[in-house]
């Protein structure tokens, strides 16, 4: 387990001050949830 799943783990949780930071950051989450998911595949191969 990397890194990554950490943060899928933070965003597929929706809520808590990481999340908040993020949205308050301007970050697009589904965007990045896609391109944690896109990584970790990646990973796999």
């Amino acid at each position: 387990m990397g890194t990554e799943h950490l943060l899928l783990g933070l965003l597929e949780k929706g809520e808590g001050v990481a999340v908040r930071v993020l949205e308050i950051l301007g970050v697009d989450l589904q965007e990045l949830r896609n391109l944690v998911l896109q990584k970790i595949e990646k990973s796999r191969k």
